[in-house]
């Protein structure tokens, strides 16, 4: 992959590990301490565990599908882009295909015969 490309999607994945994240849990939290004792020396900093999960993804040299599972942001982001939607496609085009066979002139074709010649009409591409 190009570095644009994989900049980009690393981007993406971040943005979107980010906001799966902000649903859920919350992110934790280090005390940065420099200093003696003063309560201004102590500064409570936020540790973006988003980040570190991508990161950690994408250095996984695991190719299984499995390994998905072993990250909780990418496991629902990846939920959210990868699953396809319903669609009602193949039926509508395999009932277009059987009005062009049952026409007028063809009303008295066995069912049987009927069948066979959609799937060798629906099949003729493979």
């Amino acid at each position: 992959m190009e570095d644009g490309h994989k900049k980009l999607a690393t981007q993406y994945l971040e943005e979107e590990a980010n906001a799966v994240g902000d649903e859920g849990g919350t992110d934790h939290e280090a005390e940065d301490t420099k200093g003696s004792g003063s309560f201004f020396a102590k500064r409570v900093k936020k540790i973006d565990t988003a980040k570190m999960e991508v990161n950690c993804f994408l250095a996984d040299q695991s190719e299984e599908l499995q390994m998905v599972l072993a990250y909780r942001r990418i496991r629902k982001v990846f939920l959210k882009v990868n699953c396809i939607l319903p669609t009602s496609a193949p039926s509508e085009r395999l009932f277009s295909r059987g009005r062009l066979i049952l026409r007028h002139n063809r009303m008295k074709i066995s069912d049987k015969h009927f069948e066979s010649q959609l799937l060798l009409c629906v099949n003729r591409v493979f």
